[in-house]
């Protein structure tokens, strides 16, 4: 478990008091199974974007074939091209011919800020501390982002599975892509009211007469991209696209 800043309690507690009224690269070479030219759409991971290795690319109308299909080409080398894309359009390149593998990618933040939790090890903080406190914290998913990931949400009080009639908190980390302090402090505030509950009189209290909900990550797409390379890209938005409008530029 990474261990991040710790905030004095005094300015949580202020926090939770305002609330309440009434921050790698693609490992080339590390590739899965190719790439079936029969794949059926129609499920949420199929719209999820993913990076490909195509290989046998070797001229520029190879490469005009391929980004014929949708695929936003990431990389051009002599015999191959990465690629971003959707399941359809990566069945579509290997219906033309061209041996197509998605790429392992490993995603996470510079050596200064290693501490920080990427999106994988966000979800096993989470999941640990429901573990560890099943009585108060419930994990649940929101939705899924258009790449495909989960969106995990916590409630946390001392009647988890009953809707009491009582005040509800909500915290909301990473709604801009590069704000990845928001992230650890969704998480800090999970483990400072579970970890805490039954020993600290403020922290039971506020658990036993509030219900509070966490969304740790709002926009997981676009923090695993904007940490993807080991560097920040300074990237804003989530990574679906708009129709006539960017999708690289870090808005």
């Amino acid at each position: 478990m990474k261990k991040v800043t710790r905030y004095p309690l005094s300015f949580v507690l202020l926090i939770l008091a305002m609330l309440v009224v009434g921050p790698s690269s693609v490992v080339y070479g590390q590739a899965g199974s190719p790439v079936s030219g029969d794949s059926q759409g129609g499920k949420a991971q199929d719209y999820a974007v993913r990076t490909y290795f195509v290989g046998n690319v070797l001229t520029r109308e190879d490469r005009t074939a391929v980004a014929r299909t949708g695929a936003d080409i990431q990389e051009i080398g002599a015999d191959y091209v990465i690629v971003r894309a959707v399941a359809q359009e990566a069945s579509q390149i290997a219906k033309l011919g061209y041996p197509i593998e998605e790429l392992v990618q490993v995603t996470d933040f510079p050596l200064a800020d290693a501490a920080y939790h990427n999106y994988a090890e966000m979800v096993t903080e989470i999941q640990q501390a429901a573990a560890a406190h099943p009585d108060i914290v419930s994990v649940f998913s929101i939705g899924q982002s258009y790449e495909g990931r989960e969106m995990w949400a916590a409630k946390i009080s001392d009647n988890v599975a009953a809707d009491e009639d009582e005040p509800e908190v909500l915290f909301l980390g990473l709604h801009h892509a590069r704000e990845h302090l928001t992230v650890e402090m969704t998480l800090y505030i999970l483990n400072l009211l579970a970890g805490q509950y039954g020993s600290d009189g403020q922290i039971t209290d506020l658990v036993n007469n509030r219900e509070v909900y966490i969304v740790f990550n709002s926009n997981p797409d676009g923090g695993e991209y904007d940490i993807a390379t080991g560097s920040y890209r300074s990237w804003r938005k989530n990574r679906q696209p708009t129709q006539g409008g960017p999708t690289s530029a870090p808005i």
